[in-house]
């Protein structure tokens, strides 16, 4: 797993990421998941992008892989060492070989040996342009959101929050690139809404990927309803007209094979259908 790390972003970035000196013992998973938890970087829930460890202890671990995605029941990997070969695997998060999660420090910046000292990890790999906001006494993660022109919804699943009421002094934000600094909050929506944003719960993303990442135009002659979660039984958050524009930054759920993906359009954020997107 640090090979594949070091091939991807390169000897020192590798290190930073994986929480771990410059004379490393990583290749072992024991010895990989002790520097995560010597940076505070560990649990054992799972998130995407997370280092995944099996064994029978924290003292005895014998295998390891790369978190893909997870829901309430199983977590899916992407694994070296495999039957001689890369596969992916799913568990149920329950499985008693699981021990534990190591967290990359996908927020670590430049000179920096060690990312946030939180146990939340982004998503996704760090994009280009983006702004990393360091959290102050009295942030809230809303606030945070309306300071840079976006949703509490977008930087929850941007930096893989499973609780947007909880964030901590010093923990690193990342606004996604092309936000910027604003004095109010998001215009309100035009559009007619069945519900308002904030007051019904939308649905967390379960998948991450970047070439979904992009502005879409709606095509629905009648207009497209944006909800707060995938599928057409779910409560429609507004209407969204033929010709308006909505904002993907990657993330999506799926109802059999179609994908609807998790947008802010029109100062709400929530699930469109992309079978009307163009």
């Amino acid at each position: 797993m640090d090979y594949c790390f070091h091939k991807a972003y390169g000897h020192e970035n590798a290190l930073k990421l994986l929480c771990q000196p410059e004379k490393s013992a990583g290749a072992g998973c024991t010895s990989s998941y002790a520097y995560y938890k010597r940076k505070g970087q560990v649990g054992t829930t799972p998130k995407v992008g997370a280092q995944i460890f099996f064994g029978t202890s924290t003292s005895n671990l014998t295998h390891t892989g790369i978190v893909e995605k997870f829901d309430s029941t199983y977590v899916y990997t992407i694994e070296g060492n495999t039957s001689d070969r890369v596969a992916r695997r799913t568990y149920k998060r329950t499985a008693s070989n699981i021990i534990g999660y190591g967290y990359p420090a996908y927020d670590v910046e430049d000179g920096v040996s060690g990312g946030s000292t939180g146990q939340t990890a982004p998503s996704a790999p760090s994009t280009s342009g983006e702004i990393v906001y360091t959290v102050k006494a009295g942030d809230t993660l809303s606030g945070i959101a309306a300071k840079y022109g976006t949703t509490y919804q977008v930087l929850a699943a941007y930096n893989g929050i499973s609780n947007p009421n909880v964030i901590r002094v010093g923990q690193k934000i990342r606004i996604p690139s092309g936000e910027k600094p604003s004095a109010s909050a998001p215009a309100a929506p035009s559009s007619p809404q069945t519900s308002t944003p904030g007051t019904v719960k939308v649905e967390a993303a379960m998948y991450f990927d970047k070439a979904q990442a992009r502005t879409y135009t709606v095509t629905a002659d009648s207009g497209l309803n944006i909800r707060a979660g995938a599928g057409t039984g779910k409560t429609s958050l507004g209407v969204l007209k033929k010709g308006a524009t909505v904002r993907c930054y990657g993330y999506y759920n799926k109802v059999g094979s179609v994908l609807w993906l998790y947008v802010v359009a029109n100062g709400i954020t929530g699930y469109v259908c992309k079978t009307h997107l163009k």
